[in-house]
């Protein structure tokens, strides 16, 4: 009897069976936040140093031969559609509460930039305030 009651208040204050660090909840949602960062970097300096090779004079030859590819690559916007492939890290963290949160928090910051980038270029030059 004393057996019984010793495992049921180990249980009562948390003690629980051990399982694996990958398993874990915390460690998993940082292996997703650092492999987000990461695979952004390196996706984005990837294709920025792509692009601007695409763009050197030694390159036209494949620019003639693969003239959707190089357009496509030389674009100002492949380096960012490329680093944003590092989204795809979210789904280390299988919690859909959290990524449906990290998911509204870079659409907002997106359509902050968006809306910086556009003000700067004076899209919106007779705002009412």
């Amino acid at each position: 009897m004393g057996n019984d009651q010793g495992t049921d208040l180990g249980k009562a204050y948390g003690a629980e069976a051990k399982s694996s660090a990958l398993q874990s909840p915390i460690f998993r949602l940082s292996l997703s936040l650092s492999l987000i960062l990461l695979l952004h970097r390196i996706l984005f300096r990837f294709f920025a140093r792509l692009r601007s090779n695409l763009l050197a004079k030694d390159a036209a030859p494949f620019r003639r031969r693969n003239p959707r590819i190089a357009r496509s690559l030389t674009s100002k916007l492949a380096p960012a559609a490329g680093a944003s492939l590092a989204g795809f890290a979210l789904g280390v963290y299988p919690a859909d509460q959290l990524r449906l949160t990290i998911a509204i928090y870079v659409a907002t910051r997106a359509a902050e930039f968006a809306y910086n980038a556009l003000e700067k270029e004076g899209w919106f030059r007779k705002k009412p305030w």
